[in-house]
């Protein structure tokens, strides 16, 4: 099974975007020089958040974990067909 991307997050303080405009593009350009690499805008009622995002290769730790994870799911799946699969039958 192929790995896949994941998406990290990292909650950015408002007052970080609400400065003056070099101190906004000096934030976003060290942002983005430790990997980051969009932003997004998260509502929630009234109030609004910002988030940077990055996506990366997940960890050999996340990929076993996903594995079982999907393993565990279809052995439910199975039985859980076995048991209608018993109940229609008859």
């Amino acid at each position: 099974m192929d790995r896949i991307m994941v998406k990290e997050t990292l909650d950015v303080d408002e007052r970080t975007l609400a400065s003056n405009l070099q101190d906004v593009i000096d934030s976003l350009k060290y942002y983005q020089s430790q990997g980051w690499q969009g932003l997004q805008v998260n509502y929630c009622g009234d109030y609004m958040g910002f988030e940077l995002y990055k996506e990366r290769p997940e960890t050999d730790t996340e990929y076993n974990s996903r594995l079982k994870s999907e393993k565990l799911s279809k052995e439910r799946r199975r039985q859980k067909y076995e048991e209608l699969k018993k109940e229609f039958e008859s």
